[in-house]
């Protein structure tokens, strides 16, 4: 499951370039096949390509036919099959049916080949290389999965609960999460709007998130905040939530029910903010399954 959360994260952060991938892929995939239609060969190149087996055969067939009399013609046919050269996804398959006239010479068994008088009758099947195909179409279903995950998946990573307050620094660590794949769910960022009945949307994504992040600030938990903490230890003490505790710069004592967490210390600045999401990003591993 970790690993499988760490490969959601990394299409994520990398959604562009999955989705790049996905497009050259295709593009990739309609040369071939439209290099492989125009290089279909003639049937007509069949009878050249087998003309010496042909020619061999006719040989041996008038070779073996009894004793004619001298000046009479003797009509042999003879069938011959190989294969063409093909493409990287097909491959063809060359029949060639021949009749050839020979005339009989002075000594009745000794055949001499009229060579105005040849008849083909060539065909060409093309045969699929399933084995190729199925491959191609793996790896460009495939790329193309993960492009949609990447840029269509609508899941959460982690709740974060925070106060209007500290909002504008709680937005700042959240989009830094959002760099390494992490969706964190906001009110602010779309997760609820307006109209929407906000407890219990926020009961929902709760009930379903591997994690909850509550950062502490100047005011403690505010009051705002003090229904979701209620929640959030609540479903952390039954283990379907990881509760990950964050205080800010000059905030309060972390309040008691949430004391019994090991907690991180927000530092200030970008050195602050690298630290942070790194600590934050090894509590998220440890969490549960991300919601849908």
């Amino acid at each position: 499951m970790r690993l499988l959360e760490r490969l959601r994260r990394l299409l994520r952060r990398h959604s562009a370039t999955v989705a790049l991938a996905a497009a050259a892929a295709w593009m990739m995939a309609a040369g071939v096949l439209a290099h492989e239609w125009d290089t279909i060969p003639d049937a007509a190149q069949a009878p050249q390509h087998l003309r010496a087996q042909l020619d061999a055969k006719l040989a041996d067939r008038a070779r073996g036919a009894p004793p004619l009399p001298a000046g009479e013609h003797l009509t042999v046919a003879a069938n011959v099959s190989g294969t063409l050269p093909g493409g990287w996804l097909v491959r063809y398959v060359a029949t060639v049916r021949a009749t050839q006239e020979f005339k009989v010479g002075a000594r009745g068994d000794v055949k001499e080949p009229l060579p105005e008088r040849v008849r083909f009758e060539p065909s060409l099947t093309v045969v699929t290389r399933w084995q190729r195909v199925v491959a191609l179409l793996g790896v460009l279903l495939g790329l193309t999965a993960c492009a949609v995950w990447a840029r269509f998946g609508r899941g959460y990573d982690a709740f974060v609960c925070y106060s209007r307050s500290d909002a504008a620094r709680v937005t700042q660590i959240a989009a830094a999460l959002d760099d390494y794949g992490v969706r964190t769910c906001m009110d602010t960022r779309g997760a609820i709007v307006a109209g929407d009945p906000w407890q219990a949307r926020v009961a929902r994504y709760l009930g379903g998130l591997r994690a909850a992040v509550v950062f502490v600030g100047r005011d403690g938990v505010a009051k705002g905040q003090a229904w979701e903490v209620s929640l959030i230890t609540a479903l952390a003490e039954v283990g379907r939530c990881r509760a990950i505790v964050a205080r800010l710069p000059g905030s309060a004592a972390v309040p008691s029910e949430l004391s019994k967490y090991a907690w991180i210390e927000v530092g200030d600045g970008a050195s602050g903010d690298a630290e942070t999401v790194r600590e934050m990003l090894e509590a998220l591993d440890r969490g549960g399954p991300a919601v849908p």
